[in-house]
């Protein structure tokens, strides 16, 4: 019985490893990850060469986190339907859909705000006197 069962508080440092662990998992084994982490790189990047307002920063964290969880949830998903069955199974396919569902809709949500906040910037950029 580990400490948590016996209603202990379990250990900081080990669950944030447990966590990085996972993180680390997702960004080797997921392709679309790569992608995630570019563009949460590409909006760091361009963020600070365009002097982003705290509030925009906070919008732009706020998608990318949502991105990201999205992605971990979804590859969380998937490796339970896998876990639970490697046959055909529609109602395992159903869930696994859904869940890659929801990364899009995420995905698609921080675009248009990285749109909303990025676009402005950049037209001023490119179209200053």
């Amino acid at each position: 019985m580990d400490g948590a069962e016996r209603g202990m508080m379990p250990d900081p440092l080990r669950s944030l490893r447990i966590a990085l662990s996972g993180l680390g998992h997702l960004i080797r084994s997921e392709r679309s990850s790569l992608w995630h982490l570019a563009a949460s790189v590409g909006a760091i990047i361009l963020g600070l060469v365009l002097q982003l307002s705290m509030e925009e920063w906070r919008w732009i964290l706020i998608a990318a986190a949502l991105v990201w969880a999205g992605e971990a949830f979804n590859t969380a998903f998937e490796r339970l339907g896998d876990a639970v069955t490697l046959d055909q199974n529609p109602d395992v396919g159903r869930a696994k859909d859904v869940a890659a569902a929801g990364v899009l809709i995420c995905a698609v949500t921080a675009a248009l705000i990285a749109l909303s906040i990025f676009g402005p910037h950049l037209a001023d950029w490119f179209y200053r006197d």
